[in-house]
Order: structure tokens, then C-alpha cells, then sequence
């Protein structure tokens, strides 16, 4: 199963609850096995319910970086989170990755709010989710950055 590419070149592959990933042969660096990893634990805690799980962001055939559901989504929303690999950030892959989150989350209800979270001061990931129609609607925790901004996107 893969996204619709948002770029030519560019989908998701779903990261299955076995931590595999429909993709071998794919050349990945320790920062993704170690992220395929971290996956298998965190269905562990959330459960795995597709579409609601961790992907592996791919470009013309490389893996550079990952986007994810924290869980399935709960009173009418869903959240988001997503990364680029060192070496491919500026290239545009976190906004396909986010994107990309967001058709899925709305291919099967049109009118779901998708939530994100992100460091409370303007940064990249502040700009790409204002750019996507992202409002920032408060503050709220977050299990790894502490205090947060919430972004929400409802249209």
C-alpha cells in the first residue's frame, strides 16, 4: 500500500506491526532501523490500527525520513508528527511527509481536524504547518518536547 505521491518520486510505505516495511532492498541509515524499532515498541503501547500508524517516507527510491498517526483518532480528531533525515532536510520532505498524512487521515473522513505539535517558538516545522493551513490553537504536552505548540488543521 502506498500513498498518492504528492511529487513524482515521493510516497509512504506503512511500517506493518512486525516492524517490517514493504520496501527491501531499500539502502536506510541507522537513524531509520533504529526509528523502524522505536515503531514496534510504540504499537505496543497505542495499538496498530491501519491507516492510524508510522510510515516510511521515500524519495526516487531512498528512505529520508518517516511520518506518523499517534494513535487512531479520538473525538473527531487525529494528530501527526513527521521528520526528515539530516541529510535531505531543505529538500521539501516534510511537507510531502505531512501532506501526505493529511490525505490519508482524509480519504476516509472528510471532516476530521488533524492536530500536530511542535517546539513553542517559530521554527521550520511552525512554517510548514502554517504554509499546509495549520492554526495554532494553544499549548499542550508533549511526551518529547514537554510544552508545546498545538496546530490544528480543520478545513
Amino acid at each position: 500500500m502506498k500513498t498518492t505521491p504528492s511529487r513524482k518520486g515521493f510516497h509512504l510505505l506503512p511500517i506493518h506491526l512486525d516492524s517490517t516495511v514493504e520496501a527491501l532492498g531499500l539502502p536506510w541509515s541507522d537513524d531509520l532501523g533504529s526509528m523502524i524499532e522505536m515503531t514496534k515498541a510504540f504499537y505496543g503501547q497505542s495499538g496498530y490500527s491501519p491507516p492510524w500508524i508510522s510510515y516510511l517516507a521515500i524519495q526516487d527510491g531512498e528512505a529520508v525520513g518517516g511520518g506518523a498517526f499517534v494513535g487512531a483518532p479520538r473525538n473527531g480528531a487525529v494528530e501527526i508528527a513527521y521528520f526528515t533525515l539530516p541529510d535531505r532536510q531543505g529538500q521539501g520532505i516534510a511537507t510531502l511527509t505531512a501532506t501526505a498524512l493529511v490525505e490519508i487521515a482524509r480519504s476516509g473522513t472528510k471532516d476530521i481536524a488533524v492536530l500536530a505539535k511542535t517546539l513553542p517558538r517559530p521554527n521550520t516545522s511552525a512554517r510548514l504547518l502554517q504554509r499546509l493551513g495549520f492554526d495554532r490553537t494553544g499549548l499542550a504536552h508533549d511526551h518529547d518536547i514537554g510544552e508545546a505548540w498545538l496546530w490544528t488543521l480543520t478545513t
